[in-house]
Order: structure tokens, then C-alpha cells, then sequence
């Protein structure tokens, strides 16, 4: 029963996604470059917080899917669907990024948040099924030295931010 109404939820997923007259992932080339999940808590005033669960989509044709659950101060979360298509140029920095990093380099680490706490999990597809997986804490406070994220693996973070933000994955 639960795999039948599973399908059921995809199946009107898709009709929504494609009813919108949307495709389903942007870009010449839809096989899957990076997968980003993010659970995140902002405080955006003292008296304010919002919750985000997001999954993005980056291919390597430079489509980009994010859906998200988002709720402020423990209210209903809402659920959006942004799809985006970044340019060349992006892309390539983005690819960039990736490949300056040394093998193995990029590992699970942590930052100060600085107002936001969570964790970003980025698993990274590579050729001939290679996968790359590495996680960024945030923390309320400044992490150990040891656990603190290199420049390679902030690198990485930081393009695929710029990346998500100029592709124009955007909600309705």
C-alpha cells in the first residue's frame, strides 16, 4: 500500500510539474552533477526563526531543481518547487570549483553560523559512477580547529550557493 500511494505522489508531482509547462530538469544535459540537502534553522531577528529542508538538483547541463519545506517560528511549513537553468559561464566555475579541489580533500566540517545552524550534505557525481560525499555542520559557535572546514571544501560550498543563486532557481 505505502509503495502504491508512493507512486501515486509522484505521479502527481510530475502532472503538476509538466501541467505548469515546465520540464521536470532544465538543461541539454540531465544527468546529475550535484545533489545538495540542506536542514537548516535562520534566526533572522532575535524573535524569529525559520526551518528550510531543501533538496537541490544541479546537472551537468546546468538545470537546477530545488524543492523546499520551509516553516517560520514552528508554523505550517509550506512546501516550494524552484527550477532554473544557469548560463555557461556559471557553470563552468562551478566546474571549476570541483576539480581544483584535491581528491579526498573535500570532508565533513563544521563553520560558525553565525545566526544559522543545520547541515548541508553535497554529494558530488563523478565519472564512471564515482561519488563524493561530504557534509558542513553549522554551529553556534566557532568550531575546533580540527573540525573547522578547509578552503577546498568552503570553495565548494560557496560555488554552489553562487551557482543556485544566478541560475535562477527561483519559487513561484
Amino acid at each position: 500500500m505505502r509503495r502504491v500511494m508512493s507512486l501515486v505522489s509522484i505521479g502527481f508531482f510530475l502532472a503538476t510539474v509538466l501541467g505548469a509547462g515546465l520540464r521536470p530538469v532544465p538543461g541539454g544535459d540531465s544527468r546529475t552533477l550535484l545533489r545538495v540537502h540542506r536542514t537548516l534553522r535562520d534566526e533572522v531577528r532575535p524573535d524569529t526563526f525559520v526551518l528550510n529542508d531543501q533538496d537541490s538538483l544541479i546537472t551537468r547541463g546546468g538545470g537546477l531543481v530545488i524543492i523546499r519545506a520551509s516553516s517560520t517560528n514552528n508554523q505550517r511549513p509550506g512546501t516550494d518547487l524552484g527550477v532554473g537553468l544557469g548560463n555557461a559561464a556559471d557553470l563552468a566555475l562551478l566546474g571549476q570549483a570541483l576539480t581544483a579541489a584535491p581528491v579526498g580533500s573535500a570532508m565533513d566540517c563544521s563553520l560558525n553560523g553565525i545566526f544559522r545552524t543545520g547541515k548541508v550534505e553535497i554529494t558530488w557525481y563523478g565519472r564512471s559512477g564515482r561519488r563524493n560525499r561530504f557534509s558542513i555542520t553549522f554551529l553556534d559557535h566557532e568550531p575546533t580547529e580540527e573540525d573547522r572546514c578547509p578552503e577546498p571544501t568552503k570553495a565548494i560550498f560557496d560555488a554552489i550557493e553562487v551557482f543556485e543563486e544566478t541560475a535562477g532557481g527561483r519559487f513561484p
